[in-house]
């Protein structure tokens, strides 16, 4: 009402100043329609990637789901059965602890047997280790304080000699080690935290001797707290890793992914709080220190059993956070569950999938169901040839060209067939003067401009190819097959997905926009006239005058 009757009062006699004051009120809603669309963007896609653009995230295993687990709390005769019973259950990694202190508890004295049958074991069933090397024997010179579980060693030749024993002696049957865990708590660096440079003089070492003995083991770096009580957080640790030259020492990086009592649809980034999306500052980290290739993995993944969060809403939130992953994070790799066991710290339900007497939690079967369909379709980003999405009808060879691994055929009928969920599906392919012929087709319809040219050139190369684009954001069904004699390979995919909940975003800034190019025409319409640069025109006016209508009443009759 202020307004109105400051224009009313004032338009007759001041209509210059009634016309800046209300193009600056429509200028500051333009701005703040445009500030809400930026606040909207960063809130609901921070973090958010497509999976189109290059260079992508190249996992070098499928993103199957896995878990936390030391086997050795096990009795010797009841590790099969429990890996069988992970197996059948969808978890196709278990990140096991290897503690140096239990094999080699005298200098040169080693006691490998409990984690061979442990190895074994995974191995058999079809389950890839994810190695933990920590736990650092009293002869190596570790001093740890009062209530710390792990401390440094004295001499960082030693810890080193002891992972080229470890690569020495796994190599080919366990694809990734992680050397260290949370060097940033002070109970896991002799009582204090470990500072970056601190950290790294143990890790590159180690890191050296790994891909010195077995080169095609992959280098984990260890997992960060979030929250230490001492030192600097994941992210601050992480910035200064990357500051002092760390990147060339690892291939994947690690996370912990703790919930607390936030839904995982909860967008808020609370740099020293919890939350699921708290993850995504470590991969702007990584993207800022130019290492945007590498990939993320979740070793820790989960919602604790609280008052705030009780085990329905922790089997939901679960499910619901991968789900957001998958399609939202094609730079995040391998989940694991929090843990399969309960800790002796931890209440009946907490993180963990069993209860103390080994009964599954509703988070255990919730995982399970989602872990069953998770491993038959391809999500954002990219999925290697070997992940349970892709699948190969006729006869197939395997070729590794690191870091690629390729499925080819020369065979006319053979198929190659992906299921994805997305918007859109690339493939890497080799091009070539033998290529065969390659008919493709979405959802059973064969999609034009694919025939006899398609993948042949004078010149060998291996490209990525946009198949189809523009798809519903629902799961499809993509084959590839080979039509004729020729040759014909295929070197993994990339899930592309357009961004979702662009609408706010768009009819914010539109709407801000209009505001403001109204705002600006009035402002310099005024500074024209007051200048001379212009006449005073009334069609030019805010509120011009309405015209006079002519009296249309019939006169009343005597």
């Amino acid at each position: 009402m202020g307004l109105v009757a400051f224009v009313q009062r004032h338009q007759a006699t001041r209509p210059d100043a009634v016309r800046l004051v209300v193009a600056v009120l429509v200028g500051m809603i333009g701005l703040s329609l445009a500030g809400g669309a930026a606040l909207a963007d960063a809130y609901l896609h921070r973090g958010v990637e497509t999976g189109a653009a290059a260079p992508y995230v190249l996992h070098p295993t499928g993103r199957r789901l896995g878990t936390n687990v030391d086997l050795t709390a096990f009795p010797p005769e009841a590790v099969d059965g429990a890996v069988q019973a992970l197996q059948a259950n969808g978890y196709h990694s278990v990140r096991q602890s290897f503690s140096w202190a239990a094999i080699e508890p005298e200098p040169g004295r080693f006691a490998w047997e409990r984690y061979d049958a442990i190895v074994d074991a995974l191995v058999e069933q079809g389950i890839q280790p994810v190695a933990v090397i920590h736990r650092v024997p009293s002869w190596a010179g570790a001093t740890p304080a009062v209530g710390t579980s792990d401390a440094p060693p004295a001499d960082v030749a030693a810890y080193a000699g002891f992972v080229a024993r470890f690569a020495d002696r796994y190599a080919g049957s366990v694809p990734f080690v992680q050397l260290w865990d949370l060097p940033n708590r002070p109970d896991q660096w002799g009582g204090e935290a470990a500072t970056p440079e601190e950290f790294l003089g143990l890790f590159g070492p180690a890191a050296n001797e790994v891909r010195r003995v077995a080169p095609e083991m992959k280098v984990l770096l260890p997992e960060l707290d979030p929250r230490p009580p001492r030192g600097l957080d994941d992210v601050a640790f992480l910035r200064q890793l990357y500051r002092l030259g760390a990147a060339p020492f690892f291939d994947i990086a690690a996370a912990r992914a703790d919930g607390g009592v936030r839904s995982p649809l909860d967008r808020r980034i609370r740099p020293g709080g919890e939350g699921l999306s708290r993850v995504i500052l470590l991969r702007e980290a990584m993207i800022e220190a130019g290492d945007e290739e590498t990939a993320i993995w979740a070793t820790r993944y989960g919602w604790p059993a609280t008052d705030g969060v009780d085990a329905s809403d922790q089997a939901e939130f679960a499910v619901s956070g991968l789900e957001r992953a998958r399609a939202e994070w094609p730079w995040l790799g391998l989940v694991f569950a929090w843990a399969l066991l309960p800790s002796d710290q931890e209440a009946a339900g907490g993180y963990a999938l069993l209860t103390p007497d080994g009964s599954p939690t509703p988070l255990f079967t919730a995982l399970s169901r989602y872990a069953a369909s998770d491993a038959t379709i391809a999500t954002t980003g990219y999925s290697p040839v070997d992940a349970g999405s892709i699948s190969f009808r006729g006869t197939w060879a395997e070729q590794d060209l690191p870091p690629w691994r390729f499925k080819a055929t020369t065979e006319p009928g053979a198929v190659a067939t992906v299921r994805f969920r997305g918007t859109g599906l690339l493939a890497y392919l080799r091009r070539g003067p033998n290529a065969g012929s390659v008919n493709l087709a979405v959802d059973g319809v064969p999609v034009a401009g694919w025939g006899d040219n398609t993948m042949r050139s004078f010149q060998a190369s291996d490209v990525w190819y946009p198949l189809v684009n523009g798809l519903d954001d629902e799961p499809h069904e993509l084959t590839l097959t080979l039509s004729e004699p020729g040759e014909f390979a295929i070197g993994g995919v990339v899930v592309t997905r357009n961004i979702p909940f662009m609408w706010p975003v768009v009819l914010l800034a539109a709407g801000g926009g209009l505001l403001l190019f109204v705002a600006l025409r009035e402002i310099l319409y005024l500074v024209g006239v007051r200048g001379g640069y212009l006449q005073r025109q009334r069609s030019a006016e805010l509120w011009p005058a309405l015209p006079q209508m002519p009296a249309w009443n019939p006169e009343r009759r005597a």
